[in-house]
């Protein structure tokens, strides 16, 4: 990262070796008062700053977490749920490539394609999160009105609303005053079959707020492979 004082940039990207790793660093000048880092992938460093801080300065902020950086970047380079090369989607590995152009997206055989303006790589990671919710949605379609027979045999007669975010901390929430159900866009990683069993568990809660033993009960005897469909999500 050479040093070029103050950028006239609001956003610029570059490089830097983490140890024997390479990172793509996104720098986003705003006006802030402090500087923040997020790994928004394992090879990608996103830096917002205020707009008078030198790329001096952000290389030695990220340097005095080079620690931190790399451990977080291996532990998500063995995760599915994350958006790199190769790239999970429903369950299969793709490459990944994002070029310049109008947004779209692109899946051959092998490989998904992502154009967005000017091949920004966190422009490309919110497009294909905000065409996945819609995927979900359809394959949410197939299976819904099964569990929703199973949920009137329970006395449940409301209709379920469906939202999708992108969060780190849960696969699912649900509403149970609302009747909503929300999902977490990082479903798409993985084979159907988990996205049908974190809307199941969210459904029970419409019966069962709590995590008891009638909560389980109803969960496995509807779907016996839960445990181990889990096991796909860890």
């Amino acid at each position: 990262m050479p040093d070029q004082g103050r950028s006239p940039l609001a956003t610029s990207r570059s490089s830097i070796r983490i140890f024997d790793k390479d990172f793509i660093v996104q720098i986003e000048r705003k006006p802030n008062k402090n500087i923040y880092l997020r790994l928004i992938s394992a090879q990608v460093l996103y830096v917002t700053c205020p707009y008078e801080t030198t790329d001096s300065y952000i290389e030695k902020f990220i340097k005095d977490k080079a620690k931190w950086i790399y451990v977080k970047s291996l532990a998500l380079s063995n995760s599915r749920k994350d958006f790199k090369d190769p790239i999970y989607y429903v369950g299969k590995a793709y490459h990944l490539k994002i070029e310049d152009g109008y947004s779209k997206i692109k899946i051959t055989d092998d490989t998904i394609i992502i154009h967005v303006k000017d091949a920004d790589f966190e422009k490309a990671r919110r497009y294909f999160y905000t065409k996945a919710a819609k995927v979900l949605d359809e394959l949410v379609t197939g299976f819904k009105d099964k569990y929703l027979e199973i949920l009137r045999s329970y006395g449940y007669q409301n209709e379920i609303k469906l939202k999708y975010h992108l969060v780190k901390t849960r696969w699912g929430t649900c509403y149970t005053g609302r009747d909503l159900i929300e999902l977490n866009e990082l479903l798409i990683h993985f084979e159907p079959i988990c996205l049908e069993s974190v809307f199941w568990h969210e459904c029970v809660h419409l019966l069962v707020p709590n995590h008891s033993k009638r909560f389980y009960q109803i969960l496995e005897y509807h779907m016996p492979r839960y445990k181990e469909i889990q096991k796909l999500l860890k």
